[in-house]
């Protein structure tokens, strides 16, 4: 079976992903705007945003704050993967692919821009519509 990598478009491919990794100062300010914009738009949800950086991709996931029984302090102890940014050199559009649960892996997702890349924000909204509106 070829690798997962092998079977997705080409500017997925794990050859690409040779441009280095997100610089910390471009991290921290991708978790500030998706922190505003979770307050902003999507507060009612009761979710807090995680991002995991490795290699040029964040990893964009959610923790529930609501208390639910046998969740630690209302928390549940694994983030929700909602979807991946991938960074080109520029911190205002991303590569937006969004996380499938029906096949447990990231897809390429057209955003708002027509294309596979969409600013943080408009990634966030794309996912929070799909996988948040249940919580809000």
């Amino acid at each position: 079976m070829a690798p997962r990598t092998a079977r997705r478009g080409t500017h997925w491919s794990r050859s690409n992903t040779s441009r280095g990794a997100i610089p910390a100062p471009v991290q921290e300010a991708l978790l500030r705007r998706l922190e505003r914009r979770l307050r902003a738009k999507w507060s009612r949800a009761k979710v807090d945003v995680v991002v995991k950086c490795r290699g040029r991709f964040a990893y964009v996931g959610y923790v529930d704050r609501s208390p639910r029984k046998g969740s630690q302090d209302g928390r549940e102890l694994v983030p929700f993967p909602l979807f991946r940014l991938g960074y080109q050199g520029d911190p205002a559009l991303w590569l937006f692919s969004l996380f499938t649960y029906s096949n447990e892996r990231y897809e390429p997702c057209i955003g708002a821009s027509g294309d596979f890349t969409a600013s943080p924000e408009q990634a966030f909204d794309c996912a929070a519509r799909l996988y948040l509106s249940s919580l809000a």
